[in-house]
């Protein structure tokens, strides 16, 4: 039995990366929970969400702000560091 803390993985095919973001925003708020005011389902500091590209972040960015999602974004690390 899979609970809210469960590893699940999914592979998703979308059109583009504007799909994808919005499929992984509309994601982030079912674990968020019902409402912003109640209790989350998930807690929002086990949500993380990996992108390909710098480009990709503004896509996930507009969405998470336009549906009222706190956020943070991470400096990015070098590989060869």
């Amino acid at each position: 039995m899979a609970t809210a803390h469960s590893r699940i993985w999914q592979v998703v095919a979308l059109s583009d990366h504007l799909a994808e973001a919005e499929f992984v925003v509309q994601r982030v708020l079912q674990l968020r929970g019902p409402s912003p005011t109640t209790p989350p389902t998930t807690p929002p500091t086990t949500i993380g969400i990996i992108y390909r590209t710098n480009a990709h972040a503004i896509s996930f960015e507009r969405l998470l702000v336009r549906e009222g999602v706190p956020y943070v974004l991470a400096q990015a690390r070098s590989i060869y560091a």
